[in-house]
């Protein structure tokens, strides 16, 4: 591998995808485990077994939205050239990942609280 080629795969540069494609699909996740486990938990009430997988999964979607930001604020120079639309495209692909990964870690959080404020086995 060239050295170009080992530059153009830094973890940095996974930073968007992760909030544009990871985060959803940690959302989704987190949806199904949810539902698959609802009725073992309802059933054994170990309703903290519930909480747990909630509490890692909001865990694991701050993290990755810190990554986001961190790579959003790293794309962003004052004093870039107006011609350079190379850095104004990982600019914005930054800010789509960062507000992504923001949005759906209000919609991990969102999930939880009628759990935390139900339970799981509400009728």
């Amino acid at each position: 591998m060239t050295s170009d080629a080992v530059s153009r795969w830094r973890p940095r540069s996974w930073a968007p995808a992760l909030g544009v494609i990871g985060l959803p699909l940690l959302w989704l996740a987190n949806q199904q485990i949810n539902y698959l486990i609802v009725g073992w938990v309802c059933r054994s009430g170990h309703i903290w077994v519930f909480h747990l997988v909630s509490a890692l999964v909001t865990l694991l979607a701050a993290v990755v939205v810190l990554i986001t930001a961190r790579h959003w604020r790293q794309t962003r120079t004052p004093d870039q050239d107006l011609l350079d639309t190379r850095s104004h495209r990982q600019h914005l692909f930054a800010t789509v990942a960062f507000a992504l990964s923001a949005l759906f870690t209000l919609a991990i959080i969102l999930q939880w609280i009628p759990t935390l404020m139900l339970g799981p086995c509400h009728r």
